[in-house]
């Protein structure tokens, strides 16, 4: 998935296996992510960014949100990218 050029409220984003969400032209207030394999999600949040990584998969997320939870209970990680 490629997204371009757009900001929205709220995302949503749960990606299974080893695909891609490149979202980072896609500007969100409050980003959710679930990154469940060995995937990657590239995202950008302004607000609040809730992660969960239960694999080996990789969320890089843009912005400056005083708002980051995460939760990582494989070998993946949840960075700034």
């Amino acid at each position: 998935m490629d997204c371009r050029g757009t900001t929205a409220t709220r995302l949503d984003v749960t990606l299974d296996g080893s695909g891609q969400a490149q979202l980072y032209q896609l500007t969100a207030s409050h980003a959710h992510a679930v990154l469940s394999g060995s995937g990657v999600i590239q995202m950008t949040a302004t607000t609040s960014l809730d992660a969960t990584v239960p694999g080996s998969g990789v969320i890089l997320y843009a912005g400056n949100p005083p708002q980051v939870t995460t939760s990582v209970t494989g070998s993946g990680v949840v960075m700034r990218g």
